[in-house]
């Protein structure tokens, strides 16, 4: 029997005395994960020449052996994570992370951690319970807002030094309270601000010292008998360095970039400028009587100064020019130094009182009394603190 091959259409056909076997060489290829191929359909017996029995017809064709299943696809992305600082609380997809927990006294810190104030209102602040506000006639005085506003009236000054010897001013830096002496007290202490307050001296410097500063890992301060600014670190150890001379009577000063600011502390009152690096000094302008131991900038540029011989705080414009009346701290109050937060000024009396002025409204309130000359003060964001002049003691009253 002959047999011929042929390729057809992708199959091999087999031709036996006129029969055919036809195989698929796909059969027995791997699939996608499909069933084998079906074999092949046997070929139809061939009839021979002389009419004989036709020949036997063609094996099947073996099924091809099923592909191997594919690979699962990869799991699909999870959604967006809330920011840091958010949360969506609601469950509600559409408004997403809708509450900010920083800030949100009804999910402070985490979806409902609800904050609560006893005889006050509640806040949050940076993800922590506060006390936003305390009801009429009460006060948070510890700082605690577990226990609310937990005093009836208002908070109680109380001392955290003494025996320093006179003082004139102070300055804070987020952990201690720096305190400058005066004629029989020729130190710089700092004080720890918190319990058991401890008071170290720093240095022994000058007895007529009137204004000091934190700046950067420094301590600034003004020497009204030498004229002079110096300097040395606030940690202690020295050196002391003169920053700049020749401010004759030289009260309160702000360091600007390019200059230094200064109030005539004795004789005529007033503001004065001065380069840095030395130069000309020029006049801003003057004010009613003497002993000016404070000066802050006002929005704008303009200057606030004290007057030890007036109710009044005035306002001396940047580029010099008369001197007006700012603040009214009423009859019979005169004011030595200033400090300032974002909402108030506050400063001492030299009488008995302790004071805050409201810097839209101009509103005064007293924040203590019954001091024996206080003088000197400073601000954080929880305390008020000052000095006594004769006493040599420092206080502190939450704010």
């Amino acid at each position: 029997m002959s047999r011929h091959v042929w390729m057809v259409a992708g199959m091999i056909v087999l031709t036996a005395c006129g029969g055919t076997v036809e195989e698929n060489p796909s059969s027995s290829a791997q699939g996608s994960g499909g069933q084998g191929g079906t074999g092949g359909v046997g070929g139809t017996g061939g009839m021979d020449a002389t009419g004989g029995t036709g020949g036997v017809g063609g094996t099947g064709g073996e099924g091809g052996a099923g592909a191997a299943g594919g690979q699962g696809g990869s799991g699909g992305q999870g959604g967006d994570a809330c920011e840091p600082g958010h949360a969506d609380c609601d469950g509600n997809a559409a408004n997403g992370c809708e509450v900010d927990t920083q800030v949100d006294p009804a999910h402070c810190g985490a979806c409902g951690a609800a904050c609560t104030a006893t005889n006050g209102t509640p806040g949050c602040s940076a993800g922590s319970c506060v006390i936003a506000a305390c009801d009429p006639g009460r006060s948070d005085c510890d700082d605690d807002p577990s226990n609310g506003c937990e005093v009836a009236g208002s908070c109680m000054a109380f001392p955290i030094a003494s025996g320093l010897g006179r003082i004139t001013n102070l300055a804070v830096d987020d952990t201690y309270v720096y305190v400058l002496g005066h004629y029989d007290n020729d130190r710089i202490t700092r004080i720890q601000k918190t319990p058991p307050y401890t008071a170290t001296t720093l240095y022994t410097a000058s007895s007529f010292m009137v204004d000091i500063h934190v700046v950067g890992s420094d301590l600034y301060w003004t020497d009204y008998s030498a004229g002079t600014l110096s300097k040395a670190p606030l940690a202690g150890g020295g050196p002391i360095q003169t920053v700049a001379s020749g401010f004759t009577s030289i009260g309160a000063v702000l360091i600007e970039p390019t200059r230094h600011v200064w109030t005539i502390y004795a004789g005529t009152g007033g503001l004065n400028w001065t380069p840095i690096g030395g130069g000309a000094t020029t006049t801003l302008g003057t004010i009613p009587g003497n002993y000016s131991g404070g000066v802050l900038m006002l929005p704008g540029g303009d200057y606030l100064i004290t007057s030890q011989s007036s109710q009044y705080l005035f306002r001396i414009p940047s580029g010099g020019g008369a001197a007006t009346q700012e603040y009214d701290l009423g009859p019979g109050r005169v004011s030595t130094q200033l400090a300032e937060d974002t909402s108030a000024f506050y400063t001492a009396t030299y009488g008995s009182e302790v004071l805050r002025v409201d810097k839209t409204t101009k509103a005064v309130t007293v924040v203590a009394s019954g001091q024996p000359q206080p003088v000197g003060v400073a601000v954080d964001a929880k305390h008020v603190y000052w000095g006594n002049y004769f006493g040599g003691d420092v206080w502190a009253v939450h704010k």
